[in-house]
């Protein structure tokens, strides 16, 4: 009889965590912190600069379209060309990624860093808008014909009950939304489970997309990265640890208590 197993220490294959901007960030302040490679060059050490070409609505004919800086990344790779972590910025969104997560404990302090240097200088000229994390789980399965009722709940509230009886190939997307009083705001979950096959066999991806919308946008560094009156922690710490306990609590209910066991960090209900 086969089974569902994961290659690490979890079955995570990037994690993600991340500032939602209120309107596009603009090329000059993009310039500013493609400049403070120097504050994290040793985890990170290559620098890429993205460019956006803007269009000038009512341009004389035969003006040519100016070319602007429309992100910056900076990121490790592993000896095979793949990226191990990544610090993202664009014109809508800074991001922090890992593709070899271990555990939050060991993740956050560096995210916090990365994104409190970043995050300072774009809120000198745009508000943040809201949060984001995202956590792409792969399980394989060997050997014999896949049976995704070894890894899936038998009553899936997140996961289309039909890919219970799929062997080969399938997916379903799910999404919702829930209003929150603390911090005030609209969070969105979408759920994706995708069971397909490669040359090294069946695999089921799990991924989960979480994105918080405040209800009022942070315009200063105090306010997202300091405690202020009425929060123990700073409001980034607090909101990215709410979405990163989520996301186990999504994982807990989808998969089968049986593999959760074996899966580092994530208990069990009591």
């Amino acid at each position: 009889m086969g089974e569902w197993t994961f290659p690490g220490p979890n079955p995570i294959t990037s994690y993600t965590v991340g500032l939602l901007l209120e309107r596009p960030l603009p090329a000059a302040v993009i310039r500013q912190i493609s400049g403070q490679h120097a504050h994290f060059k040793r985890e990170l050490p290559r620098r890429t600069e993205q460019q956006a070409i803007t269009f000038q609505v009512g341009a004389s004919p035969g003006q040519q379209p100016r070319p602007e800086l429309g992100g910056v990344t900076f990121d490790y790779l592993k000896p095979d060309g793949g990226t191990r972590a990544a610090l993202a910025v664009n014109q809508v969104a800074i991001t922090y990624m890992v593709a070899e997560y271990t555990r939050w404990a060991e993740f956050w302090p560096v995210a916090e860093r990365l994104l409190t240097v970043v995050a300072n200088i774009a809120l000198s000229e745009v508000p943040i808008r809201g949060f984001l994390l995202l956590a792409n789980n792969r399980f394989l399965w060997s050997p014999g014909e896949v049976e995704v009722t070894a890894l899936i709940r038998r009553d899936p509230t997140y996961v289309a009950p039909h890919i219970l009886e799929c062997h080969a190939q399938g997916h379903s997307i799910h999404g919702y939304t829930i209003d929150l009083n603390d911090p005030a705001g609209v969070r969105t979950d979408n759920i994706f489970c995708l069971l397909g096959t490669t040359d090294e066999g069946p695999f089921l991806d799990l991924n989960f997309n979480l994105q918080l919308r405040l209800g009022t946008v942070v315009t200063t560094g105090k306010a997202l990265l300091e405690s202020v009156e009425g929060r123990s922690r700073p409001l980034l710490e607090e909101t990215l640890d709410m979405l990163h306990n989520t996301n186990k609590s999504l994982l807990r209910e989808i998969v089968l208590e049986s593999v959760v066991s074996k899966i580092p960090g994530l208990p069990l209900p009591c």
